[in-house]
Parts: C-alpha cells; sequence; structure tokens
C-alpha cells in the first residue's frame, strides 16, 4: 500500500535527515490523515494517489507563480524535489497513444454512439476503473478532439 511505503519512508527519512523528503512525506501523511478523518473510512491506494496528484498540481502552480517573481533560488530546486519525491509513489501513468486505445475500447464496450451524451457515462466508466493510471488532462484532449471531429 502507499501509505504504508510513506510512512516507513518518512521515518527512513528523518533517520537519515533527508529535510526535504522529510518535510513532503510529513505533508502527504498529514492529507492522508485528514482524508481519513473526513471520510471516517481507511485510506486506499487510490486516495494516496489523489492526495498526491493534487499536492503535485499544487507545486506546479507555485512553481510558476515563482518564476515569474524571478525566484532562481533554492525555492524552485526544492519544490522540484518535492515533486520528484511525490512522483515516485504513483502508479505508471498511462501515454497518450494507450490512453486514447482505452477511451476507444470503453467506447465500443459501453455502445455510446454520440459522444455528446455518452461523454458522462464514459468519464464515469474511466474513472472509475482507470483513475490511478490515467491523466485527466490527456483524457479530456482526446475527448474534445473526438467531438470536434
Amino acid at each position: 500500500m502507499i501509505l504504508e511505503q510513506i510512512q516507513k519512508d518518512y521515518i527512513q527519512a528523518m533517520k537519515d535527515r533527508q529535510e526535504t523528503k522529510k518535510l513532503a512525506l510529513n505533508y502527504a501523511l498529514a492529507q492522508a490523515k485528514q482524508k481519513k478523518i473526513d471520510s471516517q473510512k481507511e485510506i486506499t491506494d487510490d486516495d494516496m494517489v489523489s492526495i498526491l496528484k493534487k499536492e503535485i498540481k499544487s507545486i506546479n502552480e507555485a512553481l510558476v507563480f515563482l518564476q515569474k517573481a524571478g525566484n532562481k533560488g533554492d525555492d524552485i530546486v526544492i519544490e522540484k524535489e518535492k515533486i520528484s519525491i511525490f512522483q515516485a509513489y504513483l502508479p505508471a501513468m498511462l501515454n497518450q497513444a494507450d490512453t486514447q486505445e482505452l477511451i476507444e475500447k470503453l467506447i465500443s464496450e459501453l455502445r455510446i454512439s454520440d459522444l455528446k451524451t455518452g461523454r458522462g457515462l464514459l468519464m464515469k466508466e474511466l474513472m472509475d476503473k482507470y483513475r490511478s493510471s490515467i491523466d485527466g488532462g490527456i483524457v479530456n484532449d482526446i475527448i474534445n478532439a473526438k467531438l470536434s471531429s
């Protein structure tokens, strides 16, 4: 389980005095604890993937602001290091070609003839089964391209 691995790596980071890794993993553990409290159920790997992806997105947004502000110092290096720490716990993501193949397979399986009306069903099925291995941005790009062609 991802959560258990993060807990082990957090303890090791404390022992090895890896400050950035310790801070990043501590934050992820805090988010997991909060999610457990909010949902009143155990944290799954999908929950952890969601937490990590959300944090990566947040850091990327912060990096844009840091770069626009002209910050070229340690802050950017630390934030990029946090991203790579979080990405190490994420399962391998499907690339654009594999995602497109998956979408076409699901369209066929679900017998969706009109993508405009069947988009919701397709997205629900994709997110239910493949949330941790697909990129929502790529999925949207592919579906929008199919709609406009």
